[in-house]
C-alpha cells in the first residue's frame, strides 16, 4: 500500500493545467529576492519529535500547546494524541501566509521519514504554485486557516504495506480515524474557496510516534 493521500485535487488541477505555462515564465522573470530564500527557521517549542517554528500562527501556536501538554501528562491520552497531529496537520499544510517558499511544506514533520518523499510529491500539487500566489495575491494576503474542528474520531487498526517494496511493512499498528473541518481567514484577497475546509484523516502510532499516513479530501 503506498503512502495515501487519496484527495480530490479537481480544483487545483484544473487551475494547473491553466496555469502551467503561466507559472513558468513568472519564475523564469521572478525577482531574485523571490529565488533565494534563505530558510532559517527558529524553532520556539519542542516536544518528543514534534517541533513548533517561530512564524507560526496563533492557531498553530495554540494547537502546539495543547499537543505539549497532553505529552506533557502522566498518561497521554492516545485518542487526543491522534487529534492534536492531525488539527495541527491541518493548519500548517494548508495555511501559505507563513511558509518561506514551494519548498517549504506544512505539516511535513507529521510524516514518517520513509514516507515524506511521497508526501513532497502530493503536496507539489500545491506548493508548486507558491511564487504564483505571492505575485497575485502578496504574500500578507496567502491562505491562514484560522480555526479546525473535529467532527467525529474513530478508533481503527492501521496495516501498512508498500506496494513498491521500498519500505517495511507494518501491521496491526494503533491509529485513529479522524474527521476534520477548517476555516480560513476571509481578510486574505488570496481565494480560499479554492482550497478544501473538510477531511478525513488516518493518524497512525508510526515507531512510537502518531503521523499522518492517510488524508482523504471532500
Amino acid at each position: 500500500m503506498k503512502l495515501k493521500f487519496d484527495t480530490s485535487t479537481r480544483t487545483l488541477t484544473i487551475m494547473g493545467l491553466i496555469l502551467f505555462v503561466v507559472i513558468v515564465g513568472i519564475i523564469a522573470i521572478m525577482p531574485k529576492e523571490f529565488k533565494e530564500v534563505k530558510k532559517k527557521i527558529q524553532i520556539t517549542k519542542e516536544v518528543e519529535i514534534y517541533k513548533l517554528r517561530g512564524n507560526a500562527t496563533e492557531l498553530q501556536k495554540k494547537l502546539f500547546d495543547d499537543l505539549y501538554n497532553t505529552l506533557k501528562a502522566e498518561e497521554i491520552d492516545e485518542e487526543k494524541y491522534a487529534v492534536s497531529i492531525a488539527k495541527l496537520f491541518i493548519s500548517e499544510y494548508w495555511t501559505l501566509i507563513n511558509r518561506l517558499d514551494r519548498e517549504d511544506i506544512g505539516g511535513i514533520i507529521y510524516i514518517p521519514e520513509p514516507l515524506v518523499p511521497r508526501f513532497m510529491e502530493y503536496a507539489n500539487e500545491l506548493y508548486c504554485f507558491f511564487d504564483y500566489y505571492i505575485l497575485e495575491y502578496r504574500k500578507e494576503n496567502l491562505s491562514e486557516v484560522t480555526s479546525v474542528t473535529l467532527n467525529s474520531v474513530k478508533s481503527i487498526t492501521y496495516n501498512f504495506v508498500d506496494s513498491e517494496g521500498k519500505i517495511e511493512s507494518k501491521n496491526n499498528l494503533s491509529a485513529y480515524e479522524i474527521n476534520l473541518s477548517w476555516e480560513y481567514n476571509e481578510d486574505r484577497t488570496m481565494n480560499s474557496k479554492m482550497l478544501p475546509s473538510d477531511a478525513i484523516l488516518k493518524i497512525v502510532k508510526w515507531d512510537k510516534y502518531y503521523s499522518v499516513l492517510e488524508m482523504n479530501v471532500k
